[in-house]
């Protein structure tokens, strides 16, 4: 199933800048152990990809199915390589070391000098597979089930990790046969939402907060940041996993333009074009001195910059500076499509952005619709530095394969 022109742009917005702290170096999809980050960190939206000091992982389907491989984008080498070491290996079935199920592929991160994937269930020649969290050496060795989730279960949305723990955000799914009863589709909504804590050291987990209604938001610290949509508004609170107590902070106008970043929570109330910030300790509300062009659909928070994106029949993104309050809009847009719309951002290294520049498009003849349709045959990355991006220059340093 190739991946047809639509794109995601509110997930890829949300997706992890932070770095995890004092990791080694990788190149050639092979790394040295690494240090348990200090603080957890937020990944969002449910995505298969991660950025931390060295690298990023990501997953790409290759094929015309349903399976794909497990990628590693050395910013050193400007490399991006299959997370496998057989020589002459075609990366094409599951003798290879990177080939995954990217049906089911749901997130990556990297903690304590290993690689962690959360496989969601998927269908493979009709039987169905149950959800997992897999871990292997960071080259993509050794790899092995380290935690199953119950018949039924869905890894949802975010999760944060740190300290040797994983805290995902999942749900109840129920299964039925698809029409021509070759495979299982899977349903589910908030009802059945929880936070899941996993031990990674040894794979022992437990239910720890009911979530319904709730989503995590990001981290400060050793604490997780949740929202909770009640009677209009939105609450916020902090979750301490130690203790397992959730205190409250603050409840705002209910929005969807919200982000956390630096021990901030930052937001624009409906209707308005203000920047609003959090202080997520002492609760201290204060605005920020700028006023955006209109009112935003998402924030996102990289690296000192608050990303606002609004989308109604256009795609607009700023980047306010939280120090300066600088406002800059980014003019840099994805070639190889006709639709004008912003480079998506990925992650971080140094004074770097990795960053989504484009896609390479292919077409083909759909039978059954007698038409040529287009599609995404792979994306196309880059590094661009922070200044170059503010400033809308293309300079890109191109990854190549």
């Amino acid at each position: 199933m190739k991946k047809r022109i639509v794109v995601l742009l509110t997930a890829c917005l949300l997706l992890p800048l932070s770095a995890c702290r004092n990791q080694g170096r990788q190149s050639n999809g092979t790394a040295s152990v690494s240090a348990t980050p200090a603080s957890l960190v937020h990944v969002s939206e449910m995505q298969g990809q991660y950025g931390w000091n060295d690298g990023f992982y990501t997953s790409q389907n290759n094929h015309d199915g349903d399976y794909g491989n497990l990628m590693y984008i050395d910013y050193d080498s400007k490399k991006k390589v299959y997370l496998c070491n057989k020589a002459e290996c075609q990366h094409k079935d599951d003798t290879c070391l990177s080939y995954i199920p990217v049906e089911g592929a749901q997130g990556l991160f990297v903690d304590a000098g290993k690689l962690y994937r959360l496989s969601n269930a998927y269908s493979d020649n009709g039987q169905s597979v149950a959800p997992g969290l897999f871990v292997s050496d960071l080259d993509g060795t050794n790899s092995r089930l380290l935690y199953q989730l119950d018949s039924g279960m869905s890894w949802l949305r975010d999760f944060v990790f740190g300290n040797g723990m994983l805290y995902a955000d999942v749900m109840t799914m129920q299964a039925f046969e698809d029409e021509d009863g070759q495979g299982m589709l899977f349903s589910g909504d908030d009802s059945g939402s929880c936070l899941l804590a996993v031990d990674l050291s040894n794979g022992k987990a437990e239910i720890v907060l009911d979530l319904k209604d709730k989503k995590i938001i990001g981290a400060h610290e050793g604490n997780l940041i949740l929202s909770e949509s009640r009677g209009g508004r939105l609450l916020f609170s902090c979750y301490e996993p130690e203790s397992q107590t959730e205190t409250p902070i603050e409840d705002i106008a209910l929005t969807s333009a919200v982000t956390v970043g630096e021990g901030r929570i930052y937001y624009v109330l409906p209707g308005e074009s203000t920047l609003t910030a959090l202080d997520i300790l002492s609760g201290e509300i204060s605005e920020l001195r700028v006023v955006l062009p209109e009112t935003p659909d998402y924030l996102a928070y990289r690296d000192g910059l608050i990303l606002c994106m609004q989308w109604n029949g256009s795609v607009a993104i700023r980047a306010v500076e939280a120090a300066s309050q600088t406002i800059h809009n980014i003019d840099l847009y994805l070639a190889g499509i006709e639709e004008r719309i912003p480079v998506e951002v990925k992650a971080q290294w140094g004074d770097y952005f990795l960053i989504i520049s484009g896609y390479r498009m292919e077409n083909e003849y759909v039978d059954w619709a007698g038409v040529t349709q287009d599609y995404i045959d792979g994306e196309e990355f880059a590094l661009i530095k922070k200044e170059d991006f503010l400033a809308g220059k293309p300079e890109y340093l191109r990854i190549t394969e």
